[in-house]
């Protein structure tokens, strides 16, 4: 399992398989458990121009529907929670675009000295 790549969370929260990106680097993804950010497909056409959201659409990279990609949501999951079976590879630069979500999500300013 690579950076970049679409499989199915079997045990997702919502009882129904949901489809999750692996966003941890490959050099890290050689153990039990990978960073991955969910899709969500409910209420497309609002969460798609969200900050923490990345628009994906049905057909793209082996996506069944239009759904986001929720950086809100990242987590560190058990690979054996995921089908084996992948679903798709997203390219480098919708990766870049998750990847500014997920920074958008946990990113902050250093906090400036205040002139004492």
């Amino acid at each position: 399992m690579k950076q970049r790549e679409i499989y199915s969370l079997k045990n997702d929260r919502v009882a129904k398989a949901r489809p999750c990106l692996i966003v941890s680097k490959d050099n890290i993804n050689g153990g039990y458990d990978v960073t991955v950010v969910p899709f969500n497909g409910s209420d497309f056409a609002n969460k798609k121009d969200k900050p923490f959201c990345v628009p994906f659409y049905c057909g793209e990279f082996g996506l069944s529907k239009d759904c986001v990609a929720k950086c809100d949501e990242i987590a560190r999951i058990r690979k054996s929670d995921l089908n084996r079976s992948k679903i798709g590879t997203i390219d480098t630069d919708r990766m870049a675009e998750v990847i500014e979500a997920v920074n958008w999500c946990i990113s902050c300013e250093p906090e400036k000295s205040k002139a004492v």
